[in-house]
């Protein structure tokens, strides 16, 4: 068996796998209005029969931290 120094006793036996994958540095929002900024008109989801773009996602996103804010949420809560 192969001796490893890595907190990863079994990268080793998983060839192609990376050890450690890059993560956004951000919140989901900073990662879905990044998508949105570059590709606004692109599907984000379809649910029941309906498709939303990305532009369309961030509005509504945006729409409902205003009305959460209304009721006295913050982002700090």
């Amino acid at each position: 068996m192969p001796e490893t120094t890595v907190k990863t006793p079994w990268y080793p036996y998983t060839e192609g796998v990376p050890v450690h994958l890059d993560y956004f540095k951000g919140s989901m929002f900073d990662m879905v209005k990044s998508v949105a900024d570059k590709y606004p008109r692109n599907v984000a989801f379809d649910f029941m029969g309906k498709s939303t773009t990305y532009r369309q996602l961030v509005k509504m996103i945006e729409t409902c931290a205003k009305a959460l804010k209304t009721c006295l949420l913050y982002t700090s809560d």
